[in-house]
């Protein structure tokens, strides 16, 4: 196989080789080697392979986290097809538009999961058409149309991001990493794919203890991790709990700006820690950046300087680069990049942009600046919101409350709350905020419905008519829940 043309399973697959008995993952007191989790994964191949399964055919994985979540993905890639997430929690609705749009023609949940290919052979299979161009797994992530945008990416993005990651963070077969993320966000491709490349052991935990401070601390001792990729909302919890990080531990902190109080944190724990940045469209992370003494001194925040094989633009309204230090948008090329937009070649084209030389840049719509070649995060140039980690298009949610209530216009914005960042959905006319929260529970994922409804008698325009998001009101404590 040449170095060229390496898909993701052929990393795994190499060190299965090297470290066959060596527990690969474990979930709730169980685990699989190595040799267990490849074998596995193989019947599932092979089973799916005899279905006819193609290169750049989808399957869906309707699966909450569990071994044979981690089995499944591995089977999928395995057999020449790429995954689709489809969170068990989302409303039915959403799922099944996923599903179809995707193309999913088999899906798996856990109850139709493992026993009909139990007699396939659990050796390595040959896929001869499959190439590193081709899918690896479609991400859906919030649509501005009011539905969800499939993000396809290949199996090359993956890998390049791999060996740079791995560089970048030092890691090795020694790793414990506890793995906090849903499939359904990209950044659970570093904790599984990292660690299966270099030997190193990733420990699944429930949905309960990654909302919950005391359980996460626990989970980190109990299982002597060494690493922990998450949100600042978790690594908020877990520093509110009181857990300290031993010495060498590696703390990655992603999927939003780090706020200045958690930097400062950060700063009195004996580990290492990385501030990383980058969207679904260009795979997982696209910069790094390990925080210094000096930027806990001068409380600076940068996102870092681009992984291997990507590179970072800011320019102005005209697409021309700006100077250093002056800020513009955040554009973003190299072997990151995804395919595009499933199904949305209008929107692919839009947001890929082609230049002369036969590349593409992605237009992120962050605002940022670069500073001797470290990149710096400034907020949007558009309405989209970061919001535990997720990117949320505020038009998705207008368009679900509005198409629920009748309203004619609705404002969704984030804002802060009493300290905290909140999704807070702004209407004119009068509504139910309990009814209203239920009915768009069964519309959008729960990390999407607003936390507060505030009704305001009109809302204040620009000298433009646009609404004028800076000028909405601020939401007191005592606005409905």
């Amino acid at each position: 196989m040449s170095s060229n043309n390496l898909c993701i399973h052929h990393l795994i697959e190499h060190q299965v080789e090297r470290t066959p008995e060596k527990i690969a993952v474990q979930f709730e007191g169980v685990a699989l080697t190595y040799r267990e989790l490849n074998a596995r994964a193989n019947r599932l191949a092979h089973f799916l392979i005899a279905q006819n399964i193609r290169p750049d055919e989808v399957v869906g994985l309707q699966m909450g986290r569990s071994l044979d979540l981690m089995v499944a993905l591995l089977g999928v890639l395995k057999a020449g097809a790429a995954y689709v997430p489809l969170d068990p929690q989302y409303p039915a609705d959403r799922l099944e538009y996923m599903r179809a749009d995707s193309g999913a023609r088999i899906s798996f949940t856990p109850e139709d999961f493992g026993s009909q290919w139990e007699d396939e052979s659990d050796q390595n299979p040959e896929v001869p058409d499959l190439f590193s161009h081709n899918l690896a797994h479609v991400l859906y992530t919030s649509g501005s149309t009011g539905r969800p945008k499939g993000v396809e990416i290949e199996h090359a993005s993956v890998v390049n991001f791999i060996h740079s990651l791995i560089g970048i963070l030092d890691f090795s077969q020694d790793e414990v990493v506890v793995g906090v993320t849903g499939l359904t966000f990209d950044i659970a491709g570093l904790d599984m794919y990292c660690a299966w490349s270099t030997g190193a052991t990733l420990i699944l935990v429930t949905r309960r203890t990654v909302f919950n401070g005391d359980l996460l601390k626990q989970a980190l001792g109990e299982h002597r991790a060494t690493l922990l990729q998450t949100t600042p909302i978790t690594w908020r919890a877990l520093f509110d709990a009181g857990w300290t990080a031993p010495e060498g531990f590696k703390m990655l902190c992603g999927g939003e700006k780090l706020p200045l109080p958690l930097l400062k944190d950060f700063a009195r724990q004996k580990g290492r820690v990385w501030n990383l940045y980058g969207p679904t469209e260009t795979t997982i992370w696209s910069t790094a950046h390990e925080i210094t003494p000096q930027d806990f001194a001068t409380g600076q925040i940068v996102v870092g300087r681009p992984i291997a094989n990507t590179a970072i633009a800011i320019v102005d309204e005209n697409l021309a680069l700006v100077p250093d230090g002056e800020v513009g948008e955040v554009l973003i090329a190299g072997e990151g990049l995804a395919r595009g937009y499933r199904n949305q070649p209008s929107l692919t084209l839009d947001k890929f942009l082609s230049t002369p030389g036969g590349g593409r840049r992605y237009r992120t719509g962050d605002r940022g600046r670069m500073v001797h070649g470290q990149c710096e995060i400034l907020g949007r140039v558009d309405h989209q919101i970061k919001y535990h980690g997720y990117r949320i298009e505020p038009g998705e949610i207008e368009t679900a409350i509005c198409e629920l209530t009748g309203i004619k216009e609705c404002v969704v914005a984030l804002a802060n709350v009493g300290g905290h960042d909140e999704i807070i959905a702004y209407l004119t006319g009068t509504i139910d905020p309990g009814r209203l929260r239920a009915d768009l529970l069964t519309l959008l994922p729960t990390y999407m419905v607003p936390s507060h409804f505030m009704t305001i008698p009109f809302f204040p325009q620009t000298p433009t008519g646009k609404v004028d998001r800076k000028s909405l009101p601020r939401i007191p404590l005592e606005v409905s829940q």
